[in-house]
């Protein structure tokens, strides 16, 4: 039957000419919902039916619903499904300190143009503001999803034009500049993450369950995109790690004052100090993944598929940035050039080295001045 009872009150469950469900509680005009009897429920089905089946677009019983409402439930679920929800409420702050007050209905493109406007005179990055309409954009579409919404009002929304920055990758000495400046506890975190490339949320939360001595690697399990992933250990690193389990009480690797890494200020600390010690400027500790894999990839030639299978990589287009990061490497590739050529610094001729080995000819290109 299509017409139900719950709650006390009636309500209609069918469908229009195109297929999609319509549910909706049944009004009378002039009639108290609780007098509304079977018969009249029924007589509205009928009506309602009619009114789908000549296209007529109706009237929608969902209350209108905050913007603030529609942020506490988008939040809710970002708890319950993110890794990183505290970057979700950092953006989320920003946009209800503009957007707080309005329908989420109501909320346009041009009042987004506006948001962007004052961010950006905020002195605030594009990349930033493109992380906070992210997530505007991300809270529309479960929205409509949870059916919160019967439209998106924001679709089409822009992002910024961001600057794209090389990779940022460390010398050997800038390396071992930051280690000799990390506390002892810090060291060990430094060294796993220059040889195996993992995340800082990677190792934070890496437990000795998920450490295999014998077969000489470890499980993640913290991946970012939820995929466990086994990472082979060099001879340093398990000596390191076979050091650090005799002592340890706790269930975690790697820890400071028998207590694990997972405090957000701790591991600030501990980083900001080394990093002050060591005088090296813009760098973060992601810049030693980037590092790992471009020493995989530029110094050591390994292959795509190699690199990926221990980095987490998904997109073989994100290890394709790392062919482009290595200065020295770019400098030697493109000196050994000069072999082909032969330069005269006087006469500013320019024989090639195929000439003078063939024929000794004296047929020269001149350069332009």
């Amino acid at each position: 039957m299509s017409v139900r009872k719950r709650n006390n009150r009636w309500h209609v469950d069918t469908y229009d000419s195109n297929g999609k469900r319509v549910r909706k509680a049944v009004r009378i005009k002039g009639v108290d919902p609780d007098n509304i009897t079977k018969q009249l429920a029924l007589n509205y089905e009928k009506v309602l039916k009619g009114k789908l089946a000549e296209g007529i677009e109706l009237p929608s019983n969902r209350r209108e619903i905050s913007f603030e409402k529609l942020v506490s439930e988008y939040l809710d679920w970002c708890d319950d499904n993110h890794k990183r929800a505290d970057r979700d409420h950092t953006a989320c702050k920003q946009l209800l300190s503009f957007f707080k007050g309005y329908k989420a209905s109501n909320i346009n493109l041009w009042l987004v143009e506006s948001y962007k406007k004052r961010r950006k005179e905020a002195g605030k990055k594009a990349r930033t503001i493109n992380i906070e309409l992210a997530t505007l954009r991300h809270m529309y579409n479960k929205a409509i999803e949870w059916q919160l919404l019967n439209n998106n009002p924001i679709k089409g929304i822009k992002l910024l034009k961001e600057e794209v920055k090389a990779i940022r990758v460390l010398e050997d000495w800038e390396f071992q500049n930051l280690y000799s400046s990390a506390n002892d506890s810090f060291k060990n975190i430094l060294l796993f993450a220059y040889f195996t490339g993992c995340r800082k949320s990677e190792i934070q939360y890496l437990k000795w369950e998920n450490v295999n001595f014998d077969a000489g690697n470890v499980i993640i399990t913290k991946a970012k995109n939820y995929e466990e992933r086994e990472v082979d250990l060099n001879s340093i690193l398990l000596n390191l790690l076979k050091k650090l389990k005799k002592s340890s009480t706790s269930d975690f690797v790697f820890t400071f004052r028998d207590k694990p890494y997972t405090s957000r200020s701790g591991w600030k600390t501990s980083w900001n100090t080394a990093l002050k010690k060591s005088g090296i400027k813009h760098c973060t500790f992601h810049d030693l993944r980037h590092t790992f894999v471009s020493n995989l990839m530029v110094n050591e030639r390994v292959d795509f598929e190699t690199v990926m299978s221990l980095s987490g990589h998904k997109s073989l287009s994100m290890l394709k940035r790392y062919t482009h990061t290595h200065t020295k490497a770019k400098k030697e590739a493109v000196k050994k050039l000069e072999k082909y050529m032969n330069i005269d610094k006087y006469s500013h001729k320019l024989v090639t080295n195929d000439l003078l080995d063939k024929n000794q000819e004296n047929d020269v290109v001149n350069l332009p001045s």
